[in-house]
């Protein structure tokens, strides 16, 4: 995961030491929290899903939105 304010990259890996892209578990996840209402920006070939929440974005929003990732996580682990 890289961050930058709460903008951040989840890069989907097969293994931590060889960083291999995971490009099937990155769409799982993608669908998974699109399913939960929180949109991303992805793309099919890639192994990388990005979170750019507005910066006017509530507070309980945003939790809430962490909490669904944190879910659609769970459903590709």
């Amino acid at each position: 995961v890289r961050s930058y304010g709460s903008w951040f990259a989840i890069d989907f890996v097969t293994d931590k030491a060889t960083r291999g892209r995971d490009v099937e578990t990155q769409r799982g996840f993608h669908q998974s929290a699109m399913r939960r209402g929180v949109f991303g920006i992805s793309d099919p070939g890639k192994w990388v899903w990005r979170s750019q929440p507005a910066l006017t974005m509530d507070l309980d929003l945003y939790r809430w939105s962490c909490e669904r990732l944190v879910e659609a996580a769970a459903d590709v682990a």
